[in-house]
């Protein structure tokens, strides 16, 4: 099975990965996306369109959530 990171992502992941509390599965799904990072391919380019823009507007949200919340 070829499951690009994103496949399992949820908004929080990362949050939790840096709190500590992410499960074991959250775990996995950060850093098997920080490898990706490392090869020749963007990650952004590996994958499908539809999922890089639901990544975009997840991203997009929580930086406008963090400044409106200061």
């Amino acid at each position: 099975m070829n499951n690009s990171p994103i496949d399992d992502f949820s908004p929080f992941v990362f949050d939790r990965y840096l709190l500590g509390t992410a499960t074991v599965a959250e775990i996995e799904i950060v850093e098997r996306w920080y490898r990706s990072l490392d090869g020749e391919k963007s990650f952004l380019d590996s994958l499908k369109k539809d999922e890089e823009q639901n990544l975009k507007a997840i991203v997009f949200d929580n930086i406008r959530k963090k400044i409106e919340f200061k």
